[in-house]
């Protein structure tokens, strides 16, 4: 058994790349965004059995009458144009519905976290989990890679080293490690949800299907003081198969994290 063999064996699985549907998302992510202006006073909670993330949203009631500047306005709530856009799509209302929340009229009727309503909300179709991404092997050694925060996309940031269209690849990775940082977001809401569950970072459909031309055209190399031996090239190689298996259904690539 290899170093990092041994070390894998140590180190317990709770990255997770999965299928999403990046429309949906970014349609929840502009909500909660606009939703940060008004005030919530009460904390959010998962959804029946599933997992959970930080809170960041508003609570709104909604009455008769055309909204003035896309919102209205009852007692100390504000009802989110976004929100409105949100409920628009048949598969978030579904996805909803099928977790007992039937007709919110606002985002403080959603008694969920950001994080989680961002997950459950933003997966392909509209009930059920999606197939996983990879096979076993690949969810095994992605999931509980053994760097400093356990994520193989740090690893991968920190050992890679690009030839051509260097700043293309990094940027691609950063954006599935960390599109959900607070450097990037400007909050920590995705991070911290009950639970134990994170979002780290996301892919659209056609990133995802860039990335891994960029990973496949091998146009990098290995740092010289990389810690594993092998490891970047072994991330490289699972990675690959996640992402083809993605932008084959048209979908985009989540990773979470969760304790």
């Amino acid at each position: 058994m290899s170093e990092l063999d041994e070390w894998m064996a140590a180190t317990t699985p709770f990255h997770t790349f999965e299928a999403c549907d990046t429309k949906k998302l970014e349609l929840i992510m502009a909500m909660l965004a606009e939703s940060t202006n008004s005030p919530r006073s009460s904390p959010k909670s998962s959804p029946k059995s599933s997992p959970k993330s930080t809170p960041k949203s508003t609570s709104g009631s909604v009455q008769d009458g055309e909204p003035p500047d896309g919102k209205i306005a009852s007692g100390d709530e504000v009802f989110s144009s976004e929100f409105r856009v949100m409920m628009e799509n048949e598969e978030i209302v579904f996805r909803l519905e099928s977790q007992g929340v039937v007709e919110p009229k606002s985002r403080g009727e959603i008694d969920w976290d950001d994080a989680t309503m961002v997950w459950l909300c933003s997966l392909p179709g509209n009930e059920g989990l999606p197939k996983p991404l990879g096979n076993d092997k690949s969810r095994e050694r992605l999931g509980r890679f053994p760097c400093r925060d356990g994520n193989p996309l740090s690893y991968l940031l920190e050992y890679i080293t690009p030839f051509d269209a260097g700043e293309e690849l990094l940027s691609l990775i950063s954006e599935l490690s960390r599109r959900f940082s607070k450097e990037n977001i400007g909050h920590e809401n995705y991070l911290n949800g009950a639970g134990g569950i994170s979002m780290l970072g996301y892919l659209s459909a056609d990133e995802a299907r860039e990335l891994q031309q960029l990973l496949i055209r091998g146009k990098w190399a290995v740092s010289s003081d990389e810690v594993f031996d092998g490891g970047v090239r072994e991330i490289a190689k699972y990675l690959v198969i996640v992402l083809r298996q993605a932008s084959s259904r048209g979908n985009g690539v989540l990773l979470r994290t969760h304790s």
